[in-house]
């Protein structure tokens, strides 16, 4: 899952050099990395960040934050989809399937599927509309199957001609997690336990059908629309699935990273599969390989991907040259701070050039483009952060979904918390993309004190707005 209140997962290619010069660490204490850590938790407020770092291709740095431990297990959200890649790949290695074999082969009853490759499904080509595509849909949180949710979710038709668009599906890695149980002839979670977490030693790592709080994970947090911190409501059974269902410890996503640049689980061949940009039926970039984005730098390769689900955010990247790796875990849903602080963490190690003690937020991996983007997407949201402002937004204005969540009482708290800010002083980063059947328009809001708030809209074919966000940078 790319977010229960998140943006896209697009992530921008930019024309910059990287220099490295690697530094050392020590296992017991690193303070850069330390203090980046918890300058970010203090600005934003956070419960607890879990981190790990592999250098040269081994875990050297794990560590727990705030009210967690280094045995603290978490939600890792769409980072799950690098394991359901790398189950497929598998299944391709022990000559079982091949990833250009048609879902028909399969699943011969599913629409679509005559149309559409493995492969496709895996680098979000393939013309499914996306299941969570909007967060305000009330029917996550009720218990659905596997078979249920792939069925109705492909019965719909297809968005676009499969190979001809790129655009971030969890309905494919639903079909994916279908397809890994009809071929290995066991369920989704038996298999990872089996083949990944089993054989790598990761003792924390498991599937949840169903997500339990407090029990198999840490407790999840959220803020709505810069309203106080509470504990989240986990999903319905089966809505993750291999798109988004996986739980583990900081540690042990480290010992995944260890062992995808080692070469330890995946052969060769099947890595590079894994992290090449897979390419359009016309010859076209996707900026996508098989569970994970792929940018190519000057003289690097930074495969990585985020994950957000409800109470949790993530983070997982790799440095492919440099055989370095960062895991960010947060139990704070809607959070920016592992997407920021892979990369602050990256350069406290040297993969970086600028320094991890600048304020938190200003580094990505990648890094983000700068400046305004999209001036049209810029003045429509330049509006509604007006509107926000002076509480005119009206019950319909929303989709009953989401007007349920921005309540009246929670637009008139927020209105409270933007006055207080003050004028905004800039508008920056504009853009707008789709995501399955909505259009999500997103700009970043920069205030004379130093405060800087993310905005981001998501608005149906019939113009009203389905998911509001409004969170802190």
């Amino acid at each position: 899952m790319q977010s229960t209140r998140r943006t896209s997962n697009a992530i921008g290619v930019i024309a910059a050099i990287v220099t490295f010069a690697l530094v050392g660490c020590s296992q017991e204490s690193n303070p850069r990395v330390d203090g980046v850590v918890e300058r970010t938790m203090w600005r934003l407020g956070l419960p607890s960040v879990s981190i790990s770092v592999v250098v040269d291709g081994r875990l050297a740095y794990v560590k727990a934050y705030g009210n967690a431990t280094v045995a603290t297990r978490y939600e890792i959200g769409s980072v799950t989809k690098q394991f359901t890649a790398a189950s497929l790949l598998l299944l391709q290695q022990d000559g079982k399937l091949r990833l250009d074999d048609p879902v028909s082969k399969y699943l011969p009853a599913l629409a679509g599927s005559r149309q559409i490759t493995i492969r496709e499904l895996l680098d979000h080509t393939s013309g499914y509309t996306d299941y969570y595509a909007t967060l305000s849909n009330t029917a996550i949180f009720n218990d659905t199957s596997l078979e249920r949710l792939v069925r109705n979710f492909t019965s719909e038709g297809l968005d676009f001609q499969p190979g001809t668009q790129w655009s971030y599906s969890n309905t494919g890695y639903a079909v994916l997690t279908e397809i890994v149980e009809r071929v290995a002839r066991m369920r989704y979670g038996s298999f990872l336990q089996s083949r990944i977490f089993g054989p790598l030693h990761m003792t924390s790592a498991i599937y949840l059908a169903k997500p339990s709080f407090g029990q198999a994970t840490a407790i999840g947090y959220d803020r709505v629309l810069l309203g106080p911190e509470a504990p989240a409501k986990p999903e319905g059974r089966d809505w993750l699935n291999g798109a988004a269902g996986i739980a583990m410890t900081a540690r042990d996503l480290g010992i995944w990273n260890a062992a995808l640049l080692n070469g330890t689980l995946l052969n060769a061949d099947s890595t590079k599969e894994m992290f090449t940009d897979q390419r359009l039926r016309s010859g076209g970039p996707t900026g996508y390989g098989l569970g994970v984005f792929v940018v190519h730098l000057s003289n690097a390769t930074i495969v990585s991907h985020t994950g957000e689900v409800q109470g949790f955010t993530a983070a997982n990247a790799l440095i492919l040259e440099k055989r370095f790796g960062v895991a960010v875990l947060c139990d704070q849903e809607n959070s920016p701070a592992p997407g920021y602080l892979s990369g602050a963490i990256a350069g406290a190690f040297g993969m970086f050039p600028r320094s991890p003690d600048s304020p938190a937020g200003s580094i990505r991996i990648p890094p983000d483009t700068n400046g305004p983007g999209d001036v049209q997407v810029s003045r429509e949201l330049q509006r509604l952060v007006h509107r926000l402002a002076l509480s005119t937004l009206r019950s319909s204005d929303f989709t009953p979904d989401e007007a349920a969540i921005a309540s009246p009482e929670r637009l008139r708290h927020l209105g409270i918390e933007l006055t207080r800010l003050g004028a905004p002083v800039t508008f920056e980063a504009a853009e707008r993309h789709s995501r399955g059947r909505y259009t999500v328009s997103s700009v970043v809001v920069r205030f004379r004190n130093n405060r800087e708030l993310k905005v981001t809209m998501a608005k149906d074919q019939a113009g009203k707005i389905a998911d509001l966000f409004v969170y802190e940078q």
